[in-house]
């Protein structure tokens, strides 16, 4: 990754690793490695801002990496910390990766981790009524999906509401066969090209792609009708692993269903993928869409 310490806010880094590492000393109230299921990848994180409040709404970050690496304790964690900034509880989930696992099972983890905020929402000062979602690249798409299937066909449990107030995705994968026919036609250079076959071989079993049907669940644009909540998009116009046309092609989707009023779309000049530009840790890029998610903050009775 590319970026200058500077940049960044100071007290959220370890500067005792020889890499871009979050800090938690900041945090007061904090727990980690709570489970919500059985897999050993199947546990959260929940940190709590400073601020007391008889509820806290909560904001569920999704670390990318391509559906087969990363963590939710990584760098992935500190777009989230501006939610907790902002007065949100914030949850770090991961979930279970590629090969072992593929779709819907990361799908679902991200709905059982909405279904154990429900659940535990009394014994945490949860916010049943305001609950977002917030991820990049491999993790814009779980967001998005998670935020466009809603609680519909793909759902784990079927009598959980895993509705969310609004989305926030970052150089979002959002269909799969767009994505695979922008790489082969305008293939980008050789160290991405292979990011995205290791990706396809993952999580897909296969490069090339072939099954149009598991594409089309994979899809978040699949799941995309009128009842959508308010999406928040960002991307990098020099995208070379899911091209800023990802995110465009979904803008004008949102616009035929809704217009402009569910729909902020930011392209940031210059930059590239996240987890290679720091362009998706600045605050002047991440506060506005937690400043968006305040907008769908409901008041009143819990559901």
């Amino acid at each position: 990754m590319n970026f200058s310490y500077e940049n960044l806010v100071i007290e959220w880094i370890d500067f005792n690793k020889p890499f871009l590492t979050v800090s938690y000393d900041f945090i007061s109230r904090k727990y980690f490695d709570i489970s919500y299921g059985s897999h050993p990848l199947q546990k959260l994180d929940l940190f709590y801002p400073e601020e007391e409040k008889e509820r806290y709404p909560v904001v569920i970050l999704i670390h990318g990496g391509g559906f087969y690496q990363c963590d939710k304790q990584d760098w992935h964690v500190y777009p989230g910390f501006f939610a907790l900034k902002e007065g949100f509880a914030l949850i770090s989930a991961n979930y279970r990766l590629a090969p072992e696992h593929r779709h819907p099972d990361l799908l679902y983890d991200i709905k059982h981790t909405i279904a154990w905020v429900r659940r535990h929402s009394e014994a945490y000062k949860l916010d049943l009524n305001n609950f977002f979602l917030l991820g990049g690249s491999a993790g814009g798409n779980l967001a998005a999906l998670a935020a466009f299937s809603g609680n519909g066909s793909l759902c784990p449990v079927k009598e959980m509401d895993y509705h969310v107030n609004a989305v926030g995705v970052m150089c979002p994968v959002i269909n799969f066969k767009t994505l695979y026919e922008q790489h082969r036609y305008n293939p980008q250079d050789e160290e991405s090209e292979e990011i995205i076959e290791t990706m396809y071989r993952l999580y897909m079993g296969e490069y090339p792609p072939t099954d149009m049907a598991c594409m089309r669940q994979m899809s978040a644009d699949t799941f995309l009708d009128a009842g959508h909540p308010p999406v928040y998009l960002l991307h990098g116009d020099r995208d070379t692993l899911t091209p800023v046309e990802q995110s465009h092609k979904l803008a004008i989707k949102i616009r035929q269903l809704s217009g402009e009023e569910k729909l902020v779309f930011k392209v940031l000049k210059n930059a590239g993928h996240a987890g290679s530009d720091e362009s998706f840790l600045l605050e002047e890029n991440l506060l506005p869409i937690i400043e968006f998610f305040k907008n769908y903050i409901k008041k009143g009775e819990e559901k």
